[in-house]
This record gives structure tokens, sequence and C-alpha cells, in this order.
């Protein structure tokens, strides 16, 4: 007898147990369907793949798909006015495009809620007080401090500091070149050297600790452990919802024993610090005016930052313990962002150089110019063209590769279309700077937007053997045949813009030009044959995928 699904067959109650299941996913789908083509602004185009709990954050932070997804997203999908509307979880975003744009969002509004999901995984290590997730009156207490380290005259004394840690690592490379049988080194992937180097200055400058990392070429726990915990970053943010992901401090998984034991590395060392120049602050009776005025003993960064956090406890800003609490968090963001950000930002230079030869003979050039006249390359200032090539790298690497701010008021944008409060504005800087229609050529390396040589009509003697100054910008100006255009210095957020802008980008760009001039000197890269840059995220930071190899050799005198 045939089967059927008749009443007699399963009866009414098997029936129903049957369908029920089916009829739920069925209009589950059906829901889901709907909630993922739903758009967040009516009048806006919205990119694909929007899923229908995450919207497009698992998109943008697919760490094997960058850059492409960004450009699907932000490029891609915007209008004639380069407007696009998407979705952060269930926070509705406008993506801006053009210049004008970019620069009211940055200037008129500071504040910025981080989507839940991952604030809490930046807070595994940088804490719950990091001023990347600080807003308001609280963001501006800590914000105010660190911009007041960041001194002119700390500026100038931690040029010998990167000076020495550049020394450090040109000899301890040269020492390994001596070793090869043809006298070329060939590294596997520079980012590790370079982030030694970071760490190195960071420790002398910042902390008033010498990790000696690039004397031996070899890394400090703390290193070690931020490189765990930000590859253990990524792996959490891929699955972002599972509860052994969510709760380390619960699930004794092997990952999660891991991530917090690097995490009580870098907080014990954090701790150690503070409680360090704490007591010296509180020993010392003219802490205050030794903070303040600049002229007696040279305070380290973490010195300064506790001269600072010391006298707003004493002006009862906040209790006490909040304030000891938030300077610690405050603290591990300046460490991730002075360590990881350079790094890579040097690791792409290296590599920018390796691949067009001309470049670093200008950059050579510069610093042979600079010797010949008295220099040592501790200043910045004097290597306009080595300056070049940094911002040129970070124009095309910027570390942080899209930046947000959640809306305080209405913001009229460009094309007359009006944002409203509450709205998260997103400016994908990664995209923007290799935009051709703000920098011509976008995608290719050209120091030479940011510098020019000096004038016939200038002498380099005048110049303190002076090669090279910065290129000013002009509005329409029409770049002679064959040359590149100035850049416009409006349209570079590598460092963002506004009250949330870098406080330490000075003493970056200081540390980078110096590193690079310093290397150049004494060693020539070279690129590795067939190698191709590829780049992934990590964490929240683009990173060269497979690491960045290079060959290098040493320089014989006025080699050219």
């Amino acid at each position: 007898m045939a089967f059927s699904f008749s009443d007699e067959a399963l009866g009414v109650p098997t029936l129903a147990i049957v369908l029920l299941p089916i009829g739920l996913y069925m209009l589950w789908n059906h829901y889901r369907t709907l909630l993922e083509a739903k758009k967040p602004f009516p009048d806006l185009p919205m990119p694909p793949q929007s899923h229908w709990f995450f919207g497009h954050v698992k998109m943008l932070f697919d760490a094997n798909k960058f850059p492409q997804n960004l450009y699907t997203v932000n490029r891609d999908s915007a209008n004639k006015d380069g407007l696009v509307g998407y979705w952060f979880g269930n926070k509705k975003v406008i993506g801006v495009l053009k210049v004008e744009d970019a620069r009211k969002v940055f200037l008129r509004e500071s504040n910025r809620e981080t989507i839940p999901v991952v604030a809490r995984y930046i807070s595994f290590i940088l804490g719950e007080k990091s001023l990347i997730r600080l807003n308001g009156r609280e963001w501006r207490i800590h914000r105010d401090a660190i911009a007041r380290t960041f001194v002119p005259s700390f500026l100038l004394h931690s040029q010998k500091d990167v000076f020495q840690v550049a020394q450090d690592l040109t000899q301890a490379i040269i020492k390994r070149i001596d070793e090869t049988e043809n006298k070329v080194w060939q590294v596997d992937n520079i980012h590790p050297l370079m982030k030694m180097v970071t760490m190195d200055v960071i420790g002398k400058a910042g902390f008033g600790v010498d990790f000696d990392c690039c004397k031996n070429l070899q890394s400090s726990p703390v290193v070690k452990a931020f490189d765990l915990l930000t590859e253990d970053l990524t792996i959490r943010m891929k699955s972002p919802v599972l509860p052994w992901n969510l709760f380390p401090n619960i699930f004794p998984t092997k990952q999660n024993k891991l991530h917090l034991e690097n995490c009580g590395i870098l907080r014990g060392f954090v701790g150690e610090l503070l409680t360090k120049a704490q007591k010296e602050y509180i020993a010392n009776e003219n802490g205050e005016a030794a903070s303040t005025n600049g002229n007696s003993k040279h305070q380290n960064l973490v010195e300064r930052l506790t001269a600072v956090h010391e006298i707003n406890k004493a002006k009862g800003h906040d209790d006490a313990k909040a304030l000891d609490d938030a300077l610690s968090d405050v603290m591990m963001t300046l460490l991730f962002a002075s360590y990881d950000t350079t790094s890579t930002t040097l690791t792409m230079v290296l590599h920018s150089l390796s691949i067009y030869p001309d470049i670093q003979n200008n950059c050579l050039e510069e610093v042979q110019s600079l010797l010949k006249n008295g220099s040592d390359l501790s200043n910045a200032d004097e290597l306009c063209y080595c300056m070049g090539v940094i911002k040129e790298a970070l124009r095309l690497y910027p570390a942080a590769f899209t930046v947000a701010r959640t809306l305080t008021k209405p913001l009229q944008l460009a094309s007359g279309y009006v944002a409203q409060v509450g709205t998260h504005m997103n400016v994908p800087i990664f995209v923007m700077q290799r935009d051709e229609s703000i920098f011509p050529k976008g995608d290719e390396f050209h120091p030479e937007r940011w510098a020019q040589r000096v004038s016939s009509t200038s002498s380099s003697s005048a110049n303190n053997g002076q090669l090279w100054e910065e290129r000013a910008y002009k509005v329409d100006a029409e770049p002679s045949k064959g040359s590149i255009p100035a850049g416009n210095p409006d349209a570079f957020f590598a460092f963002s813009a506004g009250g949330r802008s870098c406080p330490g980008a000075k003493f970056a760009l200081q540390e980078a030009v110096i590193v690079l001039a310093n290397v150049l000197k004494h060693l020539k890269v070279l690129p590795v044959p067939d190698f191709k840059l590829e780049l992934r995220l990590q964490g929240i930071l683009p990173y060269p995928k497979d690491g960045v190899p290079l060959r290098i050799e040493k320089r014989q005198s006025l080699d050219m």
C-alpha cells in the first residue's frame, strides 16, 4: 500500500510536530532575508552581503579579504556623492569618500561609539578605559594628559634615544651580514625586526627601559606577548559570538589560557612602570614643577603622564582609584599605538625602497649631503625627502585603515545630505588615500608628492646640506609635464584629524625618519625575487600577509 501523509497515517498531533519546525524555519528564513535586504538609509545605496546579525562587520573585518571587501563596501557601492549606507551590527553607518565630508566629520565630531562586540575584544588587550573606547569628559581628561606629554622638549630629547636604537640595529645587522658567505643577509621577514626597533624606542624614550632587542636581534617577552595577543584577536573576531571567545575567563581552553598569560605579562609590565613613576613623583617635592617647566631632569613619557595624572587627582578629577585604573589602560593604548603602527610603516617603507632603487638612492643622496655638512642624522627636520618617503608609505598603508565617529548633532554633508544624531560616520582612510581623484596615480609610490628639490637659486651650504624641502600644496595648481602633483595635506588622514587625531604623530614621524636615515647610511635593501606583497588584517590593523622578506647588504663608502 502506498505511503501518504494522511490524518489516518500520522495523526493530527504527529503531523503538526513534523510541520511546525519546517514552518518556523521557512518563517525565520523569510524574516532573515528581509533583515539582510533592509537598508539603513532608504535614500543611500547599501553594499551586498549584509548579515542579518552582524551587518557588514564580518565582511569588513574578514582578515583574508582585505582590502577587497573594504573597496566593495565603501567605493564600489557608493553613489555619485561618495556616500554609502551600511550596518555595523544594528548600528546605522554612512561611509564618506569626499575630502570635505571626511574633514567635516573629523573636525566637528569627537564622539565615537564602538560596536559592542568589537569593543569587548579590544578591551581584552587595552582595557575598559582605553582611549579608543572613552568619550566625553573622561576621554578629554586623558587625551589632554597625553597631549601634554608630547611637548617639544620631550620630542627633542627623544631624538638621541631613537638615534641610539637605529645604531644598535645597523650594527647588529652588519654583524649578521659579515657572518654570511656572500655578504648578503636574506631576512625571511623584516617586520619582526622593525617591531624590535619600535619597542626599543618606546622603551628608551617612553618608559626609561632598555629592552635591547636590536642589540641581539631578539624579541623581549613584552614584544612576544603583544604579537600573540594581536593574532589571538584576529582568531576571535573570525567567530565573534562563540562563548569561549567572548568569555576567556570562564572557559579554560588552551587559547584562553595563553591569552590570559600574555595579558598578565603586559599588565604586569605596565603596572611596574606606573608604580615606579608614581613613587618617584611622590618622593619628589617639586614633581609638579618638574612636569610643567621642562627645565629640570628630563622625564620620559610615563613619568610625564604620571605627573599630569597625579595633578588631576589633586584637582579632584573623579576618584583616585578610577583614575589609577584608567591610567593603566591609557598606557596600554600608547604602547599598542606606538609599537604596532610604526613598525608596520617602517616595514612597508623598506619594502618600497627595495623595489624602487631610484627612491632609495634619493634618500641616500640626502643622507650623505647632510653628513658632509656635519649632521649626525638625529634631527628629522633636516631629512625632508626621507620624511616624504615615510608620508608616502603612510598614505598607501595607513595603520588606521578606517575611522568612525558617532554624531551628537546633525551634520550636513557636501551634497546637502543631512546625517542625523546617532549615525556612525565612517571614513575609509585606506580607500580615500588611494583615490585617483584625490591623489593622482594613487596606487603608486611617489615621495615627490611631499618633497621637492631645493631650487638652484638656494645654495646647498646655505641650507646646511639640505637638497630637499617640504613641498607646498596649491589648490588647482597644474603640475609640470611628467611630474606628480603635490599631495594634499588636508586629504592625508593617516593620523586622523580633529580632536581625536593621534597625539603622538610628531613623535612617530620623527622616529620613522631617523631610523630610516641611519639604516640607509650603512645598509642597502634589495628585493627578494618573485615576492609579491599582500595585505591581511591582524586584529584591527593591516599587516603584510606572509611577512616581507628582504636582502640586506652593507654599503661601501659613497655607495649610490
